[in-house]
């Protein structure tokens, strides 16, 4: 399995989260390993949706295709963006207070 590190702080949050996963699923989900697929996967999903148009069943479409094929979309999307197509201004400030 391969392993993603991230910062302290980051961390901290992750631990966190777990205690609203939990509250949400009525149920303690598993180890750390379980509760790091879930908010990856759904934070995935929800970012991937940020750079689309506001039209929910294109949002849904790309979400399902993604999971489907995530290596076509994802390129799909990044070269869509490049091309200015999209509103990749956006984006850059919406993910900015993430990567700074």
């Amino acid at each position: 399995m391969p392993v993603i590190e991230v910062s302290d702080a980051v961390y901290r949050k992750f631990k966190a989260f777990m205690k609203v996963v939990d509250a949400v699923m009525g149920e303690e989900v598993g180890d750390e390993t379980i509760y790091a697929d879930f908010v990856l996967s759904m934070g995935i999903d929800k970012l991937l949706q940020d750079p689309l148009p506001d039209d929910p069943i294109l949002r849904s479409t790309m979400v399902s295709m993604f999971k489907k094929n995530p290596e076509f979309v994802a390129e799909f999307i990044a070269e869509t963006l490049k091309e200015g197509q999209m509103g990749i201004e956006k984006q850059i400030e919406m993910w900015k207070r993430y990567i700074s």
